[in-house]
């Protein structure tokens, strides 16, 4: 057996130290889009009242009030998630807080091997926090291509997107949910605590 190679817990667990700084730079690169699409709402707002804005727009071919609102919405969607209170509302409403108290107090200061197995699923459930973070991020997106007309995906791949983010993100309330509808533990699979 090779030395001098960490094992997978410990790799999980070094992984687990970034995860809330990621979710954290995640969150500032929503708010540059919710402000970005913010303004273009705005401005396409703006030139529904102005008959010459077309010239001053030149990436526009028409505006719509309708799409300018989806897009001031989504845009306003954007902005919130950047708060640390839209992430309270993710992790509180339905999950009694499963997801947000335990990675905002993480520690890799795990000595026995059921502690670092402990800090290793956390680091699990973090990733399963960021994976379903950018899903939200994309299905906003999405939503927003379709009513503005510029992708080819429906409404309902972009509200897809964003129901499977908002699971992902409480991975560990969806799996605690299965695992008292029909008995499989999904987070038990990994280690002996849950």
């Amino acid at each position: 057996m090779a030395t001098g190679f960490p094992d997978l817990v410990t790799v999980m667990v070094n992984i687990g130290v970034f995860i809330p700084s990621l979710i954290m730079m995640l969150q500032g690169v929503a708010v540059l889009m919710g402000a970005y699409l913010t303004a273009g709402a705005l401005a396409e707002l703006w030139g529904v009242s102005d008959d010459n804005a077309l010239k001053y727009l030149a990436g526009k071919q028409k505006f719509s009030v309708g799409s300018a609102i989806v897009q001031l919405f989504i845009g306003a969607v954007l902005l919130s998630i950047g708060t640390l209170e839209w992430m309270g509302i993710m992790s509180r409403t339905l999950t009694g807080d499963y997801a947000n108290s335990r990675m905002l107090s993480y520690s890799s200061t795990g000595t026995t091997l059921q502690e670092q197995a402990q800090l290793a699923t956390l680091a699990l459930l973090g990733i399963m926090q960021v994976v379903g973070f950018i899903a939200m991020i994309k299905g906003w997106m999405t939503v927003n291509g379709h009513y503005n007309q510029q992708t080819q995906a429906g409404l309902g791949i972009g509200i897809g997107w964003i129901v499977g983010g908002v699971l992902a993100w409480n991975f560990k309330w969806v799996s605690d949910v299965i695992n008292n509808t029909i008995g499989f533990n999904l987070v038990g699979l990994f280690t002996p605590w849950s």
